[in-house]
C-alpha cells in the first residue's frame, strides 16, 4: 500500500485480469458470452482495490482496453473494430446500452462509498480514527461539507478525491433541526438554500453562516408542519427585497413535519435513503429512467441473449453489412449476394430482400410456436 502509485504495484492486477481472459480468448464465444464474462471478471475483480485506492489513469486505460478488445473479439495482433461507441456501450439497457461499467466510474463509486461509510457509521473504530486524525473531532454537520482537507493514507486520499459524489447528493431528514446547518446543508432532498442566492445580492452583515435549521422556525405545537420565520427576520438587517422574496419562495418548499429526535443523514433520491452503488452509477451517467417498451422487449429474460445482442447491434445499424464495411475501411462493390442487384445494407437485409424476409418469417413462426 505504501507504493500504491508505482507502476509495479498495479502490474499484478493487470496480469491477473489478462490471464483470466486469456483462458477464454481462443474459444469460439459469441458476443453475448463475452458480455457475461466481462461483467463477471473485469467488473468484479478490481472492485476491492478500487475501494481502497485512487487508481492511476494509465491503469484505468489499460482495463478499458481489456474490456474493449475482449468485447469485440480482438486477441493479440488480431485487432477488430469497436462497432458501437463506448459511451453507448456503457449505458444501462433501459436507455439503449448493454450496461458495461466504465472502470473510471467504478473507482469513483467505490471511493465515494468509503466516504459515505465514514459519515454514516462514525462509531466504528476506523471511522473514529479518521474523525480524530483528519477532522479534529468536529461533529457530523461540519464533516459532511468539508472542503479543505489534508492528505493522509492512500485510502483517505482516495475517499477525499471522490467525496464530491457524496456531498452533492447528501441530505438531512429534519426532525428537531439540531444538526443541519441552514445555509450550508441540503434537506428534504431539496437544493442548498445558498444556491438560490448564486446570482442575488446576499448581505454579509447579520448572517450567521453556521446557524442550525431550528433557529429559523417559530414554535408551533398545534400545527402539522414547522412554521418558518419571516425572510426579513432570517436575513436580519441589510436584506435586499429581491433576496428576501426568493428566500420566502424557497422556504415554502421546505415542508418540515413536526417530529422529535435528532436529524437523520440520508443519501440519494430513493426511499431507502442510504448509499447504493447502483443509484450512484445512475447519477454519474445522468441516466434518464424512461420506460421504453422497445428495450424491455429486446432484453426480455425469455429471449436468448445472443438474439438480443444481435438486435441491439441492428438497432444501432452496426451489423457488418457491406455498406457498413465500406464506411470503415473496405473498398469495392457492395452488392447483395442474394439479390445480385441491390446494395447490401441493413434495410435491404432485414426488409427488402426477398430471401431474407422469408428467413425472418420462418424464424418468427418458430419462436411463436416454441416460445
Amino acid at each position: 500500500m505504501a507504493s500504491a502509485l508505482k507502476h509495479s504495484s498495479w502490474k499484478d492486477l493487470l496480469e491477473k485480469l489478462e490471464a483470466r481472459l486469456f483462458l477464454w480468448t481462443h474459444r469460439a464465444l459469441n458476443m453475448a458470452s463475452r458480455i457475461v464474462l466481462i461483467k463477471a471478471i473485469l467488473h468484479s475483480m478490481p472492485l476491492y482495490i478500487f475501494s481502497l485506492l485512487a487508481v492511476p489513469k494509465w491503469v484505468l486505460k489499460e482495463i478499458k482496453n481489456l474490456q474493449r478488445n475482449f468485447l469485440w473479439g480482438s486477441s493479440g495482433p488480431n485487432r477488430k473494430w469497436a462497432l458501437v461507441k463506448r459511451e453507448n456501450v456503457c449505458l444501462p439497457k433501459k436507455v439503449g446500452g448493454i450496461r458495461l461499467r466504465d472502470p473510471e466510474h467504478s473507482n469513483k463509486v467505490m471511493g465515494a462509498k468509503i466516504w459515505w461509510r465514514w459519515l454514516a457509521y462514525p462509531n466504528t473504530p476506523w471511522a473514529s480514527l479518521w474523525t480524530e486524525k483528519y477532522a479534529s473531532n468536529n461533529p457530523i454537520e461540519y464533516r459532511i461539507c468539508m472542503s479543505e482537507v489534508s492528505t493522509g493514507s492512500v485510502v483517505w486520499n482516495s475517499a477525499i478525491q471522490h467525496r464530491d459524489l457524496i456531498q452533492k447528493n447528501i441530505f438531512w431528514e429534519i426532525k428537531s433541526g439540531n444538526k443541519a446547518i441552514f445555509w450550508e446543508d441540503s434537506s428534504q432532498q431539496l437544493p442548498h438554500i445558498k444556491d438560490i442566492f448564486h446570482n442575488l445580492p446576499l448581505p454579509v452583515q447579520g448572517i450567521n453562516q453556521s446557524a442550525k435549521v431550528n433557529q429559523f422556525w417559530n414554535p408551533s405545537p398545534t400545527q402539522k408542519y414547522r412554521k418558518w420565520k419571516e425572510a426579513n427576520q432570517i436575513l436580519m438587517e441589510g436584506g435586499y427585497e429581491l433576496t428576501q422574496h426568493s428566500l420566502s419562495l424557497e422556504l415554502k418548499k421546505w415542508q418540515i413535519p413536526i417530529a422529535e429526535g435528532p436529524d437523520i443523514l440520508i443519501w440519494g433520491y430513493e426511499e431507502r435513503g442510504t448509499f447504493t452503488t447502483r443509484e450512484e452509477y445512475k447519477i454519474i451517467i445522468k441516466e434518464q429512467i424512461i420506460k421504453d417498451t422497445l428495450w424491455d422487449k429486446l432484453w426480455n429474460s425469455s429471449n436468448w441473449l445472443k438474439v438480443s445482442t444481435f438486435l441491439w447491434l441492428l438497432y444501432h445499424n452496426k451489423i457488418l453489412t457491406w455498406d457498413n464495411l465500406r464506411k470503415i475501411i473496405f473498398s469495392g462493390p457492395s452488392i447483395s449476394l442474394n439479390s445480385k442487384q441491390e446494395e447490401e445494407s441493413t434495410i435491404h437485409l432485414m426488409q427488402t430482400c426477398q430471401i431474407g424476409w422469408k428467413l425472418w418469417e420462418k424464424v418468427s413462426f418458430r419462436c411463436q410456436k416454441y416460445g
